[in-house]
């Protein structure tokens, strides 16, 4: 049943994502990218992690030319067999593609260490708790695993965004979530949620 339900929702929000015009995805992800830039942890930040967005997802790309033009260390995930690492890019040109044709930053370099950056994730749906449904590889719940101490903020467009949303024991939750029309904070969510739940 769940899993009906989680592939139900990927087919639905990724044909959204697909469907959406160019020019209303410019103008959404400018609006993004100035709300994340905004965020007091990213205008403090020596180094962010983040993704290189591909097939209609929250855009990115603009995110690390910022970074980079500003002295802002940015890392970007790799592939390796099930597990995923970030390693250290110091411009655009140092991706390449790589596992399920997503640009990866090419060998030679450096593997990242930052164990508590900021960390950008991307996510087919997210919910305001900070439930995140993932494309099924489970390669950012088993990272979050071993790097829990990332303070993490999915991306996504308000379409993206799910009021209520399982979530299994593996699932890794977010700390923000952010569209382009609002953020959520999180823990804030799980407190109103827990507390509603003490009360009934």
């Amino acid at each position: 049943m769940w899993e009906n339900w989680k592939a139900d929702a990927r087919r639905r929000i990724l044909a959204m994502r697909r469907e959406l015009p160019a020019d209303r995805a410019r103008g959404m992800n400018e609006m993004l990218a100035a709300r994340v830039l905004a965020f007091p942890r990213i205008a403090d930040a020596r180094t962010v992690y983040l993704y290189a967005s591909v097939r209609g997802e929250a855009d990115t790309w603009g995110l690390l030319e910022y970074f980079l033009s500003a002295g802002i260390r940015a890392a970007l995930p790799r592939v390796e067999g099930r597990e995923m690492s970030f390693f250290y890019v110091e411009r655009s040109e140092d991706l390449e593609p790589g596992a399920y044709g997503i640009p990866e930053p090419r060998a030679g370099c450096v593997r990242a260490d930052e164990v508590k950056a900021v960390m950008l994730v991307p996510g087919v749906a997210f919910s305001p708790d900070g439930g995140r449904l993932g494309y099924g590889g489970g390669f950012y719940d088993r990272f979050l695993a071993r790097e829990p101490e990332h303070f993490t903020v999915g991306l996504g467009y308000g379409f993206q965004i799910l009021e209520h949303m399982k979530t299994e024991p593996f699932d890794i939750s977010m700390d923000l979530v952010a569209t382009p029309e609002q953020v959520y904070d999180c823990h804030e969510m799980r407190n109103d949620r827990n507390d509603i739940q003490k009360t009934v």
